[in-house]
């Protein structure tokens, strides 16, 4: 019964101990817990008077343009090989197309002016002359070609009706001549139709003159414009035969005018002649639209590098006006001791959580202490109150009647003892 007695107090003390050492804990958490918080309010003031950048952002910020200055440098770099490449190209397009061509020198000084203008880039958006901007597709029908376009071939072809008008106002101005252009904004198409069709049919009839010429689809109208729906036949005897109502041209050069009027014979001057049989002169505009685009491009690159070097300098002004106790360091001696704090609170956690898991331990154990108490206290009142009983029994008992009821009792007594030695193990 002792022995139950002192194990169930020394599980009744342990409890107690805990208790105090749990409590000592959170109220230490706590107190870690708001030290904390207190540190995470300074950094918000903290942050508040941050300047716009500090002295380890500025450097990030000085690295991130270096590498986008160094990536610049390698595309404008490439940029510039690019349009030395594209101008040798160009120049050597433009160079073919006038030699091979003859019509420059029977150009009139206008539509000569008009293209070293062009070649000049003072006016933008002449695309050249007819005579430089298609080429007949078999050089057998070359001739009747150039006296179907006439002077047509010396029409000057522009993007636009506005670019006509500077090229007109300049030339009013420079008293440099006269000129055709055609807008090709402005121009419109017509096929051929009626009578052209019919013969256009016929033994003898080549074909459309815009059909047997070579050009970029981009100045179909400008072509058309110029032939309207001229046919070439192969001689003076199949005009005839068709006479009337649609102009013709013989390979030989001869012309039959739709009016009936025919032209025919010699010329001692040299007539117009086709720029060579380059695809319809576009490679001449490729070539400037892309000397064009990689000088537009060439530019922007200079100007982003401009700009990035500024910005660059004004940030390393920056960085060398901050102090060393400026507001970077506070904000790093805060970052370290918010850390601290947090680990602190952290471990003070744990210690709580193990403390209250020890705490469960122990009350499980005093109460299966104190379970075993009662029940040894229990058996021992109901062996006492036996014992007392047959006290009581034997005073008023027979010989045979006492010897009966103290057996009963020894064994009773037994029994009690037998619980109380099962509760104390």
């Amino acid at each position: 019964m002792t022995e139950v007695q002192l194990e169930a107090d020394r599980a009744s003390s342990q409890v107690e101990l805990i208790h105090e050492q749990l409590a000592t804990l959170e109220e230490e958490l706590q107190e870690n817990r708001l030290a904390r918080d207190d540190l995470l309010l300074q950094g918000e003031d903290l942050e508040e008077e941050a300047p716009a950048q500090d002295r380890e952002a500025l450097g990030a910020e000085v690295s991130r343009l270096q590498r986008q200055e160094r990536q610049l440098l390698e595309d404008a770099e490439r940029c510039r090989e690019a349009l030395r490449a594209a101008e040798t190209v160009l120049a050597r397009a433009r160079g073919e197309l006038e030699n091979r061509s003859g019509a420059r020198a029977s150009m009139a000084q206008a539509v000569q002016a008009i293209i070293q203008l062009r070649d000049s880039r003072e006016i933008q958006g002449i695309l050249g002359s007819l005579s430089e901007l298609c080429a007949p597709k078999d050089q057998a029908h070359e001739v009747a070609l150039a006296y179907a376009m006439g002077g047509g071939m010396n029409s000057i072809v522009v993007s636009n009706d506005e670019v006509a008008d500077r090229c007109i106002t300049w030339l009013r101005s420079n008293r440099a001549g006269r000129a055709t252009f055609l807008p090709l904004n402005k121009l419109t198409t017509r096929r051929p139709q009626g009578k052209a069709l019919m013969v256009a049919r016929q033994p003898g009839v080549v074909g459309f003159a815009s059909e047997l010429l070579e050009y970029d689809e981009s100045i179909e109208a400008a072509v058309i414009n110029a032939v309207r729906d001229t046919l070439i036949v192969d001689n003076m005897d199949v005009a005839r035969r068709h006479m009337g109502g649609v102009r013709m041209v013989t390979l030989d050069g001869s012309v039959v005018d739709g009016s009936g009027a025919m032209i025919g014979g010699h010329t001692r001057g040299r007539r117009p002649q086709f720029g060579g049989r380059l695809p319809g002169v576009a490679e001449v505009g490729r070539c400037e639209q892309e000397v064009e685009r990689l000088r537009l491009v060439s530019e922007t690159t200079d100007a982003a590098l401009t700009e990035l070097r500024r910005n660059e300098q004004e940030l390393r002004a920056r960085i060398s006006n901050l102090t060393n106790d400026d507001h970077s360091l506070k904000m790093r001696q805060w970052q370290e001791d918010v850390k601290r704090a947090e680990g602190l609170f952290e471990q003070t956690d744990n210690r709580v959580k193990a403390a209250r898991s020890k705490l469960s331990s122990a009350q499980t154990e005093a109460n299966i202490h104190a379970d075993r108490l009662a029940e040894a206290r229990s058996a021992h009142e109901q062996a006492v109150e036996t014992r007392a009983a047959a006290a009581t029994a034997l005073q008023d008992a027979t010989p045979e009647h006492l010897s009966r009821q103290l057996r009963e009792a020894e064994r009773k007594r037994t029994g009690a003892e037998r619980a109380q030695n099962a509760a104390e193990q």
